[in-house]
């Protein structure tokens, strides 16, 4: 399920095949630089660039392109520090604040119970699906998720 919470909708599909740990979480025994399904995390190349200690955790540092990312290793690669270099010169940079280990509050993951099901492009552009500057592959790939979503949506019962 995903939740747009400035418009109150979500987006609820499964997937049978689909195992979310093993495709979109990081595996500490690549250097977090695969899945647990031990593909790459992302289409774009990421290189190990070695292990630093960033707030006392001993790290994965993954470059791509101008982002920079620190993986906590001996937390499920949990993400404690990112830096994204722009053409400009400028740099952002966010830095851990807290890590708790141990399974997250339940509360985080509560969905409002009016929150309005609705396809891919409703949650993300609004209800009249207005995108001035969605450009022709912007519009085919909304509409091939709401196809996929007309095919795969969780149905109240």
């Amino acid at each position: 399920m995903t939740v747009n919470e400035l418009t109150n909708t979500k987006t609820s599909m499964m997937k049978k095949s689909l195992l979310p740990a093993s495709g979109w979480q990081r595996d500490p025994s690549s250097r977090c630089i695969n899945s647990f399904a031990g593909k790459p995390m992302t289409s774009m190349t990421e290189t190990f660039a070695g292990e630093e200690s960033v707030a006392g955790y001993r790290t994965a540092k993954i470059a791509r392109n101008t982002i920079t990312e620190w993986y906590a290793l001996d937390y499920g690669c949990a993400m404690v520090k990112d830096r994204w270099g722009f053409e400009t010169g400028e740099m952002s940079e966010k830095e851990l604040v807290a890590l708790t280990p141990g399974e997250p509050e339940p509360a985080l993951f509560e969905v409002p119970a009016n929150a309005a099901e609705v396809p891919p492009s409703e949650r993300l552009l609004g209800p009249t699906k207005d995108c001035p500057g969605c450009d022709a592959h912007a519009r085919e790939v909304l509409r091939k998720r709401d196809e996929e979503y007309k095919r795969l949506a969780v149905r109240p019962q």
